[in-house]
């Protein structure tokens, strides 16, 4: 896929109009009435596959094939002032078309934020935040046109295999290989971006001139849309403190050897907040909506010429309390540093002990258990509603499930990229692939709760059951 010399071009009303009134019907009668006042409203940015479209708070443009922040001084000057935003801040945007990915990058993981998807408007804070200084750390956040933290399920370091790739894709050899789950991404991007690539596929971005912003910024009936956006989206996190509070009578009652293993338990903290939908878990990939994924599968089906399994590809999204969402210790999303493993080389140890810490607080709260009342909250419809499956092929077969396959039969999504696929050799699902190896499935509670028993207590959280205080 040959890159565009530019990815910009401005646009009025007219030009965007059936599309905001479809992926933005909230906003399409105010900002047709705004847009009417502005000679340059919009300007639509187009991103390939893994191209960044925000570098540490940073907006990226494309100009003469070079990659510059949005407000360099060698863009056009008709484009710098429809660019000059207040105090330097990121322009207001929103996605059209494919995806974005939002994440953190830390020396120790990649720490996906969010998924956007074609509505969302994004870097809205701008039209509240009036002063210079605020508590948003701005600088910390980066976008991706597409899945950032895709992966496919069977390993792909053969060198052989990947020779193949070299010799077909104009690629940096040096992404050949990639061993670990995080490595894989920047060889996806390499063949979805190299000239031979044959399934161009494209992130579209709106953004938000700044004549247009500071109509949007006096404007109350788009400041009431957009506060209600920001009000529901930081619903979970402006009550951050009474969960944290909640968490810690949790775990002040816990013995010390589960207190003094923080992988364990910080590891239940997020994987409640992935039942509750507040952070994004894994789940198969169906559609090209995250990124070219039909050309990538074919890429290695075809050239890479797989063996023994399918290239069955992962993908982030939201638990939507319909369909199963999985979490593997092998990639994890932490949203912050990955706490010291006492145990990394005992993951079916550490899978048992978040097994019996998950169970022990789904008790806690459904039988009422805290200081507190939590029968009103998301956490205590989420714990009502939802099951959790543990798998790891050293486990016990009980509490921790030996063989993946009947999860993957009952999940038809596994095998969606391949529905009417001709393969010319036989190929099996990669239900041996290391992302099983302690994997975590949450779904609709389809069986009876499952309660802790009395040894589960004892041996490893420690709770007194009748102790209220």
């Amino acid at each position: 896929m040959v890159a565009e010399a530019n990815n910009f071009e401005i646009l009025s009303w007219q030009d965007v109009s059936a599309q905001v009134k479809t992926l933005l019907p909230d906003l399409y009668e105010p900002l047709s009435r705004l847009a009417a006042n502005v000679k340059n409203p919009f300007i639509k940015l187009r991103y390939r596959y893994g191209d960044p479209v925000v570098e540490c708070g940073k907006l990226k443009l494309t100009y003469q094939n070079k990659l510059l922040p949005y407000n360099d001084p060698d863009l056009p000057s008709e484009y710098l002032k429809l660019l000059d935003y207040p105090y330097n801040f990121m322009p207001t945007m929103a996605v059209m078309k494919g995806s974005l990915e939002c994440f953190v990058d830390l020396p120790s993981h990649l720490i996906p934020l969010r998924i956007l998807k074609p509505g969302a408007v994004f870097s809205i804070y701008n039209l509240f935040y009036t002063d210079k200084k605020s508590h948003a750390v701005n600088m910390a956040y980066s976008y991706t046109a597409g899945s950032r933290s895709l992966l496919v399920l069977p390993k792909i370091s053969h060198e052989q295999y990947n020779e193949r790739l070299s010799k077909n894709f104009t690629i940096n050899k040096q992404y050949l290989c990639p061993k670990h789950f995080p490595e894989q991404w920047a060889l996806f991007r390499e063949l979805a971006q190299a000239p031979e690539f044959k399934d161009p596929w494209h992130t579209e971005v709106l953004l938000f001139t700044r004549p247009l912003f500071d109509l949007m910024e006096k404007d109350q009936e788009v400041q009431v849309i957009l506060a209600k956006q920001i009000i529901k989206y930081n619903q979970f996190s402006s009550n951050q403190m009474m969960y944290d509070l909640i968490w810690s009578v949790f775990t002040d009652k816990l013995a010390a050897g589960i207190k003094n293993t923080p992988f364990v338990v910080e590891t239940v903290k997020h994987i409640i907040k992935l039942a509750m939908g507040e952070v994004p878990g894994f789940v198969p990939v169906e559609t090209n909506d995250q990124g070219p994924l039909a050309g990538l599968r074919d890429i290695f089906l075809n050239t890479y010429r797989i063996r023994y399994y399918l290239p069955v590809f992962m993908e982030l999204n939201y638990y939507n309390r319909s369909e199963p969402i999985y979490y593997s210790l092998q990639r994890h999303t932490f949203l912050y540093h990955i706490p010291e493993r006492s145990n990394a080389n005992r993951t079916v140890d550490e899978l048992m002990e978040i097994r019996n810490l998950i169970y022990s607080f789904k008790q806690q709260v459904l039988e009422n258990k805290f200081p507190i009342s939590l029968e009103n909250t998301i956490l205590y419809q989420t714990l009502q509603e939802v099951e959790f499956e543990f798998f790891h092929p050293q486990g016990n077969g009980e509490e921790v499930v030996t063989d993946v396959t009947p999860a993957i039969e009952e999940d038809a999504r596994f095998m969606k990229l391949f529905e009417n696929l001709s393969i010319d050799k036989e190929l099996v699902f990669p239900k041996h692939s290391l992302f099983f190896n302690g994997c975590i499935r949450i779904r609709p509670q389809k069986k009876a709760v499952v309660k802790p028993t009395i040894r589960d207590f004892v041996t490893a959280a420690n709770f007194r059951l009748d102790d209220k205080e």
